[in-house]
């Protein structure tokens, strides 16, 4: 007597042999990332390690980063520095200084958790990684991978020509560099149409201005330039003015931090 279905020795018959197999799942593959940003890693890792070998070796602040350490420990007393250090335009005769104390403020927390000269170091090594970052996903949004991969090359062969030692420099002269790059890609891209990358364009302005007054100069002709790019082509790619108020209030924050 055969088993009922509902028995548990119930056979389950195999399909027809004119009935397709069912397909085997396909195999999930993690896209990889991007070549850009495997050159973001590479040029990051690079700053990491002149930091690493800086401080190893002892490294010890003088002259004008000296300066710098000095009043970046200062922001988080009760008397905070209101403007930046000493431009060499005081040669003149009168005291000039830089005009805002922003790298003061980022420095702030590094010279506390890394006293006696490597908070600078390690600081200022941040900012590149910060720089090399937003200059890759600035450039990715306006040009697309190849042209971030392009963009992101041209930032490591400056990288190499300014020296091992300049990745982890605080002098305005030199940790403005690097910076003012991301201004100029910020701006191109916000140009293009890329809203999102008007934060980057009002971030980078306030660093670099605050940080060296000959900024003062160039700066505002690169936002004007980009600005103006951008309302020739609200036809093809309408404002998002949600980007711009952002922009507008993280600048407000950057230039009134005390």
């Amino acid at each position: 007597m055969a088993p009922s279905v509902d028995s548990p020795l119930a056979v389950v018959e195999p399909p027809a042999a004119d009935e397709p197999a069912p397909a085997p799942a396909a195999a999930v593959v993690a896209p990889l990332p991007p070549i850009w940003a495997w050159l973001a890693t590479a040029a990051s890792l690079l700053v990491v390690l002149a930091v690493v070998r800086a401080v190893r070796r002892g490294f010890v602040p003088v002259d004008d980063d000296a300066a710098v350490e000095l009043r970046a420990y200062d922001v988080l007393s009760s008397h905070p520095p209101l403007i930046g250090t000493v431009s060499s335009a005081s040669s003149t005769g009168d005291t000039v200084h830089h005009p805002g104390p922003l790298l003061f403020d980022l420095l702030a927390i590094p010279v506390r958790l890394f006293p006696h000269g490597a908070g600078v170091a390690v600081g200022a090594g941040a900012i590149m990684i910060a720089a090399i970052w937003l200059i890759g996903w600035s450039a990715r949004r306006a040009l697309g991978r190849d042209g971030a991969v392009v963009v992101v090359t041209v930032t490591c062969v400056l990288m190499w020509a300014l020296g091992s030692e300049a990745l982890f420099e605080p002098w305005p002269p030199i940790v403005t560099i690097v910076p003012g790059l991301v201004l100029l890609v910020g701006a191109w891209a916000f140009a293009s149409g890329c809203d999102e990358t008007f934060l980057v364009v009002v971030v980078a302005f306030s660093f670099v201005v605050q940080t060296h007054g000959s900024y003062l100069v160039l700066a505002p002709v690169i936002v004007l330039a980009a600005a103006l790019g951008r309302l020739l082509a609200r036809r093809r790619r309408p404002v998002d003015w949600r980007w711009i108020v952002g922009g507008i209030a993280t600048g407000s924050c950057c230039g009134c931090s005390r």
